[in-house]
């Protein structure tokens, strides 16, 4: 497990037969009993992988703190003496599926099939994407962006004319029900054109993911407007990402949209101001 490699009891087994046989052990047979004795001895258990990575991503864990300080740096010494806190934003994508369930259930031990019942199947592989926008006084800003999965690309007349209905909500879709570039355009020339007119903002930065589908600086171009773009470096989000650091953790207990209010509350804790989430996160 220190190579971080996955291991089962046929593992164990054969591993302690080699040994048996270096040892000139030869009535051992690495028996089940003895396979959860070992297990047990040693505090071991079979658990579900949580998340899979690479040995290259995790060597390059330094360099992506490295870089991370590289940029809270940066934040320092030239985006905070010159920008107030509502001139400065964050924003970000977070994908969810329609129905979210548990693959696990209390049920009776020894049955062959364990079975649970759901609405529809598609449910539970068709997404949606959201971005919310924050500010660095911890507000969130703007409507926030909904995009759907449609099979079709587009809403029929009663869907179209229902979604604009929520004036807290901008709705769109597509077929998979991820952003792309297309829609980052949109979102730049609608929600965050309306953040900086109603905020009478001409001059503002912007930190973003290192997505591809917003790497184009052009897509945030804005007549009138200078937006400075600043890009958090790959695999540092959840470090230094103020959205990353506040929300995203509300959204398992409840994916559900009110459409009647604002998703979340309407204040935070500045994640910008407060060192030690964004100056001394690493």
């Amino acid at each position: 497990r220190v190579n971080l490699l996955s291991v089962h009891d046929d593992d164990l087994r054969k591993w302690a037969l080699q040994k048996a046989r270096e040892l000139e052990l030869t009535r051992f047979s690495a028996s089940h009993n003895w396979i959860q004795n070992f297990k047990r001895c040693y505090r071991m258990t079979s658990r579900k992988v949580t998340k899979f990575t690479t040995h290259k991503r995790e060597r390059d864990q330094e360099e992506i703190e490295n870089a991370a300080a590289e940029l809270i740096l940066d934040f320092v010494d030239t985006v905070r003496p010159n920008y107030d806190p509502p001139q400065i934003f964050n924003t970000d994508q977070s994908g969810f599926n329609y129905l979210v369930y548990s693959n696990r259930t209390q049920s009776h031990t020894g049955e062959k099939k364990t079975l649970v019942a759901i609405q529809a199947m598609n449910a539970l592989t068709h997404s949606y994407t959201i971005q919310p926008t924050l500010n660095m006084d911890g507000r969130l800003v703007g409507r926030l962006f909904v995009n759907l999965q449609e099979p079709g690309g587009g809403f029929g007349p009663i869907v179209a004319t229902e979604v604009t209905r929520y004036p807290n909500l901008f709705v769109t879709c597509t077929k998979s029900g991820k952003l792309d570039k297309g829609l980052m355009r949109t979102w730049c020339q609608t929600i965050f054109k309306e953040i900086l007119d109603r905020t009478h903002t001409d001059d503002c930065v912007l930190y973003l993911d290192s997505w591809g589908g917003q790497k184009d600086s052009s897509l945030f171009e804005l007549d009138g407007k200078r937006i400075k773009i600043k890009t958090l470096p790959p695999g540092s989000t959840s470090l230094i990402q103020p959205l990353d650091q506040c929300f995203p953790r509300v959204f398992p207990n409840d994916p559900h949209l009110d459409s009647t209010k604002t998703p979340w509350p309407t204040t935070k804790p500045s994640t910008f101001e407060k060192e030690h989430v964004f100056g001394n996160t690493l």
